[in-house]
C-alpha cells in the first residue's frame, strides 16, 4: 500500500470517528431539548392544576417533574462529559491530521473545530418544581373556599374532610387557623360531642388571640352540655362571656353559664347569673327565656 493510500485510509477512519462523535452530541442535544419541552408542558399542567385547586394533581405533577428534572440533569451531565471527551478526542484527531498534512501549523490549531460548543440546550432547573408564592396563595384560597362552601351547604362530612386536608397541606397561616376552628364546628354539627370538645380545646389553646375564641368557647360549652359535663361547660361559657362582653354571643353565654351553675347545685349563683342577663342586655332575644327560667328556678 502506498503512502498516499495509507494517508487516505487514515483520513477516512478519522472522518468516520468525527461523524460518529458529532452524531452522538446531536442525539443527546435533541433528547435534552425533548425533555425540556416535556418539562415545560408538565409545568404548565401544574399551573393549571393549581388554578383548579387539585391537591392530588399538584402532587402527581410535582413527582413527575422531579423525576423528569433528575433525568434531564443526568442527561446534561452525560452531554457535558461527552462534549469534554469529544473535545479531547478532536484535539488529538486534529493533531494527527496536522501531522499528515504538509502545510499544517500545529501552533495554529483551534481545538474542537468540528463541533459547535454553543449547543443552546435549555436544561430545566429547580424553578420548574418551585411554586411561586402567588400560585400557592391561589391554591390555598381555592382549597379553603371549597371546604367553606361544603360547610355552608351543610355537607359537614365533606367539609370536615376538606378542612382536615387543608390543614395538612397548609399548616401555617390565618386560613389554617380558621380551618382548625371549622374542623371543630363541623364535628359539632355532626353531633360528635367528644371530638368537637377536643378540637375546640386544641383551637383555643393554639389561637388565644383569635376573634373566633369566644365562639369556640361557647360551642364547646354547648358540646359539654350535651355530654352533661356541667362544671366544664360552665368554664367554657364563662370563657365565652369573658372573651368579649359586648359580643353578640355574650348574653347567651351568660345565660347558659347560669344554667350550668344550677345543674351543679349552685342555685343562688345561677339565679344571680341569669338575672345579670336581664340587667346587662335588656334588648337581647334571650331575655324572655331568662325571665322564664328564673321563675322555673324560683329565683327571688
Amino acid at each position: 500500500m502506498t503512502q498516499a493510500e495509507t494517508l487516505n485510509q487514515t483520513l477516512s477512519e478519522i472522518g468516520q470517528r468525527l461523524k460518529s462523535l458529532v452524531v452522538d452530541v446531536q442525539r443527546l442535544s435533541s433528547e435534552a431539548e425533548r425533555l425540556s419541552s416535556e418539562a415545560k408542558k408538565a409545568n404548565e399542567e401544574k399551573s393549571e392544576a393549581i388554578t383548579q385547586s387539585s391537591l392530588d394533581r399538584m402532587q402527581s405533577i410535582e413527582i413527575e417533574l422531579q423525576s423528569m428534572t433528575a433525568k434531564v440533569e443526568k442527561l446534561e451531565f452525560q452531554l457535558n462529559k461527552l462534549t469534554t471527551d469529544s473535545n479531547k478526542q478532536f484535539d488529538d484527531i486534529e493533531f494527527r491530521l496536522c501531522e499528515l498534512e504538509e502545510d499544517c501549523d500545529i501552533n495554529q490549531l483551534d481545538s474542537s473545530a468540528y463541533i459547535d460548543k454553543n449547543l443552546n440546550i435549555l436544561i430545566p432547573k429547580s424553578e420548574i418544581i418551585i411554586e411561586s408564592k402567588n400560585e400557592l396563595a391561589v391554591a390555598e384560597e381555592a382549597d379553603y373556599h371549597a371546604a367553606e362552601e361544603a360547610f355552608q351547604n351543610k355537607n359537614f362530612e365533606e367539609a370536615l374532610a376538606k378542612f382536615n386536608l387543608f390543614v395538612e397541606a397548609y399548616p401555617e397561616g390565618d386560613l389554617s387557623r380558621q380551618a382548625s376552628f371549622f374542623i371543630a364546628k363541623s364535628l359539632f354539627s355532626l353531633e360528635r360531642w367528644n371530638d368537637s370538645n377536643n378540637s375546640y380545646s386544641k383551637f383555643i389553646n393554639s389561637n388565644s388571640e383569635s376573634e373566633l375564641v369566644g365562639e369556640a368557647y361557647f360551642d364547646q360549652g354547648q358540646a359539654l352540655s350535651k355530654l352533661e359535663k356541667w362544671t366544664d361547660a360552665a368554664r367554657s361559657y364563662l370563657g365565652a362571656f369573658s372573651d368579649d362582653r359586648e359580643s353578640k354571643i355574650a348574653p347567651n353565654a351568660l345565660y347558659y353559664l347560669g344554667i350550668s351553675l344550677d345543674k351543679i347545685g349552685q342555685r343562688q349563683e345561677a339565679c344571680q347569673t341569669v338575672n345579670e342577663v336581664v340587667i346587662r342586655y335588656p334588648d337581647a332575644p334571650i331575655v324572655s327565656i331568662a325571665l322564664n327560667q328564673m321563675q322555673l328556678m324560683e329565683c327571688r
